[in-house]
C-alpha cells in the first residue's frame, strides 16, 4: 500500500507530473477522479496538492532504510531535499501536510504538530498515518 502526501496551502503552485526519465518529487493539483476523499477534507479556501515521489507514487516518502538499494536511497534523499525546499517556500502561507495510506483519504486526521524542513531531511523521519503537520520554521 502506498503513502499519500497532500499539501494544503494559500499559494498557487506550479504543477508537475511524474516523469520516468527525470524521476523526482512532483506536485499535482488534487482532482475529483483520483483524490475525491482528500477533497472532502476541510480546506478553508486553501489549494490542495498531491505530492508524489520518484517512485511515481508516495512510497518514496517512507524512511530511508538499510534494505533500500543505492538508487532507491538516492531518490528518497533527493525527494526529501525537494520537499524541504518546498516547505521553506510555504512558511507563512497557512500551509500544512496530511499523510495517509491510499484509500484513507477523507478520514479524520490527527494533528501531529509542526513540521520543519530539517525534520524532512532526516532520513529516518516517518510520516504518521492520518497525521496533519503544520508547516513551520
Amino acid at each position: 500500500m502506498c503513502l499519500a502526501l497532500y499539501l494544503f496551502t494559500d499559494a498557487v503552485l506550479e504543477a508537475s507530473s511524474w516523469n520516468v526519465e527525470r524521476r523526482g518529487m512532483y506536485l499535482e493539483p488534487a482532482n475529483e477522479s483520483k483524490d475525491r476523499g482528500a477533497l472532502a477534507w476541510p480546506r478553508e479556501g486553501r489549494q490542495l496538492y498531491y505530492l508524489g515521489s520518484a517512485t511515481g507514487c508516495g512510497c518514496g516518502w517512507q524512511p530511508v532504510t538499510e534494505w533500500d538499494d543505492e538508487d532507491e536511497r538516492l531518490h528518497k534523499l533527493q525527494d526529501r531535499a525537494s520537499l524541504a525546499a518546498l516547505l521553506e517556500e510555504q512558511q507563512g502561507k497557512r500551509a500544512f501536510l496530511v499523510a495517509c495510506w491510499e484509500g484513507d483519504q477523507g478520514k479524520d486526521w490527527e494533528q501531529r504538530g509542526t513540521i520543519t524542513p530539517e525534520q524532512v531531511l532526516d532520513p529516518s523521519f516517518e510520516f504518521e498515518e492520518l497525521g496533519q503537520y503544520l508547516v513551520g520554521a
